[in-house]
């Protein structure tokens, strides 16, 4: 404390603004902005995207997207595993996305493992790629490698059988 100097103060910071409120303003939240400035990148390059890791300097740097940022700055990513395939790597990506993962669930469903195996995989990968909410970057950071081994996981689960009969 300035004023009195044996007195020792506190300051709460919050960073991050609570799920109601940031629901009630999506379009001004922050999440609201780098998921439009995403959607935007994508209307305005469909085909191709504006490079696969390029939404944060696409974002900086080409005043459109820039301008569309006003209560927030340029994010590494568009914070959604859906709108970043969009935005970087155009519907020719984001289509070979949606063919991996509808083969991820072929592959759990004809796989031969125990009904419980298959549901706890197919539960994992709907909550992994929930298309709904903020995530983390596949691409960028640990959060691509902590899915890709959840994956690897669910995929080895679905194939798991269990013989339950007694001698």
């Amino acid at each position: 404390c300035k004023e009195i100097k044996q007195k020792k103060c506190k300051k709460i910071i919050n960073l991050q603004p609570s799920f109601t409120k940031v629901i009630k303003n999506f379009k001004s939240s922050a999440y609201g902005e780098i998921f439009s400035v995403g959607l935007t990148m994508f209307k305005d390059y469909p085909l191709t995207g504006v490079g696969i890791g390029n939404y944060q300097n696409a974002c900086l740097n080409i005043k459109k997207y820039n301008d569309l940022m006003h209560n927030y700055t340029c994010a590494s990513h568009p914070h959604n595993i859906y709108i970043q395939w969009l935005s970087e790597g155009g519907i020719l990506t984001f289509l070979s996305f949606i063919l991996f993962l509808s083969c991820l669930i072929y592959i759990i469903i004809k796989g031969n493992a125990s009904i419980s195996f298959k549901l706890i995989s197919f539960v994992s990968l709907l909550i992994l790629f929930w298309p709904i909410m903020s995530t983390g970057s596949l691409i960028k950071n640990w959060n691509g490698a902590s899915t890709f081994y959840i994956i690897g996981i669910c995929t080895c689960l679905a194939r798991i059988k269990i013989n339950l009969k007694s001698n």
